[in-house]
């Protein structure tokens, strides 16, 4: 699983307090937003990329990471998740990923486990790489977030912060709702 993989799947309640991010959240905050996402429950993140390219218009990626909630023990989550990244001129996504992830709240971070039977990888435009990514996925399935790279905005919405290994990434926005709506 690529770093940039490993970040956006921080859809989840994923939040701690730090003198660089005066707005992160805390444990606390972490807490009420997993208390939210009850089974059955959609969280979804997106944000769009631009990428600078030497006399033409940014390229723009979109992606869109959306996880059902399977399962709540209070800091111990567990999701199916579906992520895609897409050109807007484009019909379809050029990379679609899913797995099941179990989230864990710990004292200053969350960690992050993608069941390795559970991927599937989509590369449509390069069907030649997939087996080279999906390898590379199933070769590294537990991250860690630290809290410090989520904002709360309010029990149902937040932010994923760019965290110090991309602090020019754009900032991924978050929402918990239910599965119809």
């Amino acid at each position: 699983m690529s770093k940039l993989t490993g970040y956006m799947m921080c859809l989840t309640a994923l939040l701690g307090v730090t003198a660089r991010d005066a707005g992160a959240a805390t444990l606390s905050e972490m807490r009420m937003i997993n208390a939210s996402q009850k089974p059955g429950i959609v969280v979804t993140c997106n944000r769009t990329t631009k990428i600078p390219q030497n006399g033409e218009p940014p390229v723009r990626i979109d992606s869109l990471l959306t996880g059902v909630v399977l399962q709540n023990d209070g800091d111990r989550l567990v999701f199916d998740v579906t992520f895609t990244q897409r050109y807007p001129a484009q019909p379809g996504p050029f990379r679609t990923e899913k797995y099941r992830l179990t989230t864990e709240l710990e004292a200053t971070r969350q960690k992050m486990v993608i069941d390795p039977e559970t991927i599937e990888l989509s590369l449509p435009y390069a069907r030649g790489l997939e087996e080279t990514f999906l390898t590379g996925m199933k070769a590294s399935t537990v991250s860690y977030d630290d809290y410090s790279t989520y904002r709360v905005i309010s029990a149902t919405d937040y932010q994923i912060l760019p965290g110090p290994e991309f602090p020019d990434a754009p900032v991924m926005h978050c929402t918990v709702r239910t599965a119809s709506g």
